[in-house]
């Protein structure tokens, strides 16, 4: 009954995550070359995608072993693990993240040559490929404590912001404001989750 629901509720913040998208890629195509746009801006997330690969791969594991330290009672090896998996996954994503930054328009390049105009988005979706992952992250902390409406919330949360900032931004700056849209929600949605996790952190270590 409880995956069930667990299932149920990822399920429906991912379509709205998936929607708020939808929204973006179809006013980006609204403007003025705007195939081209999206194309460019599919190629710099595919590299924003390589980046976030292995903090990906391993999710699934900590996310299990911290339910279980929950479940245990151990809030100590909880936060050791936590500590662990975010000093390791940020680390994984901010180095290659530097090194793409440096050499955005050669990154782009790579696709052809009529991608290195797309070298301003890449720099932005590699710089929001740290927040994704602090995303991420902190949303196990609410999951593995059985939060599944919390996470939700938060995912209605990031969907509202990507929808509002892409209406406001793409028309201006087309597949850049789609790159920062995606920056602006996922850094809200990560600054929310700091506060909530903090509080669940905090209510683990009193063994509440």
């Amino acid at each position: 009954m409880l995956m069930s629901r667990f299932s149920g509720l990822s399920l429906l913040g991912s379509i709205c995550t998936m929607s708020a998208m939808w929204f973006a890629n179809l006013m980006l195509v609204a403007q003025p070359d705007g195939y081209a746009s999206l194309g460019i801006f599919n190629a710099a997330e595919r590299w924003r995608q390589l980046l976030l690969f292995l903090p990906a791969s391993f999710s699934p594991v900590i996310l299990t072993s911290l339910s279980n330290l929950h479940g245990r009672n151990d809030p100590e090896s909880y936060r050791r693990l936590f500590g662990l998996n975010l000093a390791v996954s940020v680390g994984v994503v901010v180095i290659p993240s530097i090194g793409i930054v440096l050499w955005a328009p050669f990154a782009m390049g790579l696709f052809g040559d009529e991608y290195r105009a797309g070298g301003m988005t890449l720099v932005i979706l590699a710089a929001s490929s740290v927040v994704v992952v602090l995303n991420n992250l902190l949303g196990q902390v609410l999951v593995s404590r059985g939060a599944m409406m919390g996470r939700l919330v938060l995912d209605v949360l990031l969907a509202a912001v990507l929808t509002l900032a892409s209406w406001q931004l793409i028309p201006l700056y087309r597949e850049q404001g789609m790159a920062l849209g995606s920056l602006i929600a996922f850094a809200v949605t990560s600054a929310a989750l700091v506060a909530t996790t903090g509080y669940f952190m905090r209510a683990h270590r009193s063994g509440r």
